[in-house]
C-alpha cells in the first residue's frame, strides 16, 4: 500500500511539472508571439522612409515632373538599383509569416504605396529598355529621346524585319510625347533601310557578273547616284559606291570618287 501511494505521489509531481512546464511554453510562446507582431509593426512603419527615397529617385529618373523622358544620364544600374529597393520591401502578412490579421493598421496603406512605386519602377525599367532597343538599330553613340534629330545612322545589317519588331513593342506604350518620339525615329530608321534595299534591287538589275545590263540607262544611273548621296552609313555606302564606279566607267561617266 506504502509502495502504491509513493507511485501516485510520484505521477502526480511528475504530472503537475509536465502541466506547469506546458502553461509555462504557452506563455512563452504568446510573449515571442506578442514581440514579433511588435517587431513586424517598427519595421512596415519604419519603411515609410525607404518608400519615401524611392519615391525621390523615380522622380529623379525624370528630366521634369511630367515624368515622361528619362535622363540621359540615367543608367542599367539605376534601374537595377531602384527595382531591388522595391522587392526589398516587406509589407505583407506573408512577407513576415503572420496572419493577416496581426498586421499593423498602416501596413494596408504602405501595401498600396508600395504597388504604385512598383508600377512606376516597371515604367522606368520598361522604357529604359525599349530606348535601348531603338538605339541599337543606329549606330550613333547617343540618340535625344526628348526632341527628335534626325542624325541617327542606320546599322549596316538592320532589317526591316528587326525595325517591325521593335515597332510593335513601341506601340504597346501608351501614347505620349515619349512614345511617338520613339515611333518617329523608327520612321528614320524604316526610310534608311528602304533606300538601302532599293538601291540594292537597282544594282542587282544593272550589274550582273561587274557587267551593265540592258536596265541600265543614263536616267537610271542618276537617279540611283542621287539616292545614293542620302545613304548615310558609312559602310553601305561605300560597299554600294563600288557598284556605281563600275557602272560609271562602263557608261564612260568617270569616276565617281
Amino acid at each position: 500500500m506504502k509502495n502504491f501511494s509513493k507511485g501516485m505521489g510520484v505521477l502526480l509531481v511528475a504530472a503537475l511539472a509536465i502541466g506547469i512546464n506546458i502553461v509555462g511554453f504557452q506563455r512563452v510562446k504568446r510573449n515571442q508571439h506578442a514581440q514579433k507582431i511588435e517587431q513586424v509593426a517598427t519595421t512596415i512603419i519604419s519603411q515609410q522612409k525607404q518608400l519615401a527615397d524611392l519615391e525621390k529617385a523615380v522622380a529623379s529618373a525624370y528630366t521634369n515632373n511630367e515624368q515622361v523622358f528619362l535622363k540621359p544620364t540615367l543608367t542599367n544600374e539605376d534601374v537595377n538599383k531602384m527595382e531591388a529597393s522595391v522587392t526589398r520591401l516587406r509589407v505583407s502578412a506573408e512577407d513576415f509569416g503572420i496572419q493577416a490579421k496581426d498586421l499593423p493598421t498602416e501596413a494596408k496603406d504602405i501595401a498600396q504605396e508600395k504597388a504604385n512605386l512598383q508600377k512606376k519602377v516597371q515604367r522606368i525599367a520598361d522604357q529604359a529598355k525599349i530606348q535601348s532597343e531603338v538605339a541599337r538599330l543606329f549606330i550613333n553613340e547617343t540618340i535625344n529621346w526628348e526632341t527628335v534629330e534626325n542624325d541617327v545612322i542606320i546599322g549596316p545589317k538592320v532589317t526591316e524585319q528587326q525595325i517591325n519588331e521593335v515597332s510593335q513593342k513601341v506601340q504597346r506604350f501608351e501614347q505620349s510625347a515619349w512614345q511617338a518620339n520613339l515611333v518617329e525615329y523608327l520612321s528614320f530608321a524604316e526610310a534608311q533601310v528602304k533606300r538601302i534595299e532599293e538601291l540594292r534591287t537597282a544594282f542587282a538589275e544593272m550589274l550582273v557578273d561587274g557587267n551593265i545590263t540592258e536596265a541600265t540607262t543614263y536616267d537610271r544611273y542618276y537617279s540611283v547616284s542621287e539616292s545614293l548621296s542620302q545613304v548615310r552609313n558609312p559602310d553601305v555606302k561605300a560597299e554600294l559606291l563600288e557598284q556605281l564606279e563600275t557602272i560609271s566607267q562602263q557608261l564612260g561617266m568617270g569616276s565617281v570618287y
